[in-house]
């Protein structure tokens, strides 16, 4: 089990790095902040152990708009969706992307040129 809870953060450290290292590239300062879950109830246990032990972290343009997030659940949906692994309740973790809020930043990072922050991220990606 300790294998595979290695595995799933080794997992998100390398998207937090690949994020951060995308927006350098681009050209975006880009900060990594903790932040909490919507889908948490505002007063619940939950709640309160994620701002204890952040698990969620936005990445976060000079303007405020979060463009990307790395989510630790941790058992949160292995019990609330009988996941399992090994007979217990499975650890979950995602890496997610704001495409408007992207095309958002990019658009003014490239003041409106839409088609320039295309090529932009082709060219990025390709190098990666």
């Amino acid at each position: 089990m300790r294998r595979l809870r290695r595995s799933r953060t080794n997992h998100l450290h390398r998207h937090q790095e690949r994020i951060l290292a995308f927006g350098a590239a681009l050209g975006l300062t880009l900060d990594r902040q903790p932040a909490t879950d919507p889908f948490f109830e505002k007063d619940g246990a939950r709640t309160v152990m994620q701002l204890l032990a952040p698990v969620k972290d936005e990445y976060l343009h000079t303007d405020g708009t979060a463009i990307a997030s790395t989510n630790h659940h941790r058992n949160f949906f292995g019990e609330r969706r009988a996941i399992s692994h090994a007979g217990r309740p499975a650890f979950t973790g995602c890496v997610a992307f704001g495409l408007e809020r992207w095309v958002h930043v990019l658009g003014d990072l490239f003041e409106g040129d839409l088609a320039a922050a295309h090529r932009a991220v082709r060219q990025t990606g390709e190098r990666s």
